[in-house]
């Protein structure tokens, strides 16, 4: 994982990663009732959440009924979670090497597992964590527009392209772990193509960091010519779809 990138986009991660209120409630709704189900009721749960983050997506998780505690790589991400909610406990720490030693009733990992290698290691340390284990991803998509799929193109002629490495490219081994699609919620969300655009010249998406500077510089001159020749105005509003997928585990 290239830490120091996430460093430096520490205080835009939320903005150019956009999450709809409509799949934060969801998410949090299904994490409420899984705790419930499986962990029975009681007056407080202690939930860990690995690669917090800025905490745009565990935040939510958070209650009177919920102990927060939330470990990442990134001291800057922690940092912006911290302004954000001073009663979550955070700490630097590597995924697999959780420096707990207690149980919690839930592990929570959103849009972190595809960076965690080796994934047989990690597995251990779940384990040794809680024996419920919540794994998804929270997006809406960037790349289902006309300008993306322009400058993909202009970066495929020199296989400079990366290919995002999501949680469906892992899905064999989680089924091994035993986990189940416990729920897959779409919904429609509106962007403007001038915030999709700022993104992608400002090159803070993890499948743009690899990218050459000469290459990027490159394809965004193309794309500005194409803007300009196709009359396309970037104030406009399009819609895409966002996303919620969500897999629980149990460990016997």
């Amino acid at each position: 994982m290239n830490s120091h990138k996430f460093n430096q986009i520490a205080s835009v991660y939320d903005e150019t990663r956009p999450v709809p209120v409509e799949l934060l409630l969801f998410f949090r709704n299904e994490v409420t009732n899984y705790l419930k189900t499986n962990c029975g009721e009681k007056k407080r749960y202690s939930l860990l959440s690995i690669g917090i983050g800025t905490g745009r997506a565990e935040l939510s998780l958070w209650s009177k009924n919920v102990e927060l505690y939330g470990i990442d790589i990134n001291k800057e991400m922690l940092k912006v979670a911290k302004e954000r909610n001073r009663t979550v406990y955070t700490c630097v720490a590597n995924a697999l090497e959780i420096p707990f030693i207690h149980s919690f009733d839930l592990v929570s990992m959103i849009h972190t597992i595809q960076f965690v290698k080796p994934i047989t290691k990690f597995y251990t340390q779940l384990k040794a964590v809680s024996k419920h284990v919540c794994i998804g991803d929270l997006y809406t998509s960037l790349y289902d527009n006309v300008i993306v799929a322009y400058y993909i193109n202009e970066l495929e002629k020199n296989n400079c392209f990366i290919s995002c490495n999501s949680i469906d490219k892992i899905e064999e081994k989680l089924e091994k772990w035993g986990a189940q699609l416990i729920k897959n919620k779409e919904i429609s969300a509106k962007l403007r193509l001038e915030k999709i655009y700022t993104i992608i010249k400002d090159q803070v998406l993890s499948r743009f960091w690899s990218v050459p500077y000469k290459v990027h510089k490159k394809a965004i001159n193309s794309l500005d010519y194409f803007i300009k020749k196709e009359k396309i105005d970037l104030k406009e509003e399009i819609t895409t779809s966002a996303r919620a997928v969500l897999r629980f585990i149990y460990f016997n």
